[in-house]
């Protein structure tokens, strides 16, 4: 599509989502550095030790592992999600970007505000709401544009 004559609430929405691209690599990285500086740390090895008696599929699971690879993978995730709607963008040549797409997303950013509302913190809570209003202000946009 010719930049010309991409409309002007396509422009924004592409915007929208090149902001939501960048800060799903950021967080993901962010995490990422967080985890090894100080969340594989002695003093959370020590605490998480304590646990025990938690059977996962029938063999007694390790709480220190099972939290380190879920850290880990969030951070690498969130890297994948940011990389995979980088990809997307970049593959469109200029034009809308399918709904589908969009509405994944939008699936993503709702499961992350709920995971931090009731596990996680105010700040992943935020973050999600923040991404949320941003994917369906691009979700909208780009269905305007395609609408005339």
């Amino acid at each position: 599509m010719d930049s010309q004559i991409i409309p002007r609430k396509l422009k924004i929405a592409r915007f929208l989502q090149w902001m939501i691209a960048i800060c799903y690599i950021l967080i993901g990285l962010l995490h990422t550095d967080v985890h090894f500086r100080e969340l594989a740390s002695e003093p959370y090895a020590l605490a998480l030790s304590k646990i025990q008696g938690l059977e996962l599929m029938g063999l007694e699971a390790d709480i220190w592992k099972l939290w380190q690879g879920f850290s880990l993978m969030m951070g690498g995730c969130f890297v994948i999600i940011g990389l995979l709607n980088v990809s997307a963008l970049l593959n469109s040549k200029g034009g809308p970007l399918p709904i589908s797409f969009l509405v994944i997303i939008l699936a993503v950013l709702t499961l992350g505000t709920i995971a931090g509302v009731y596990y996680f913190g105010a700040f992943q809570s935020y973050g999600g709401i923040f991404g949320m209003a941003l994917q369906t202000v691009a979700i909208v946009l780009t269905i305007a544009s395609r609408n005339g």
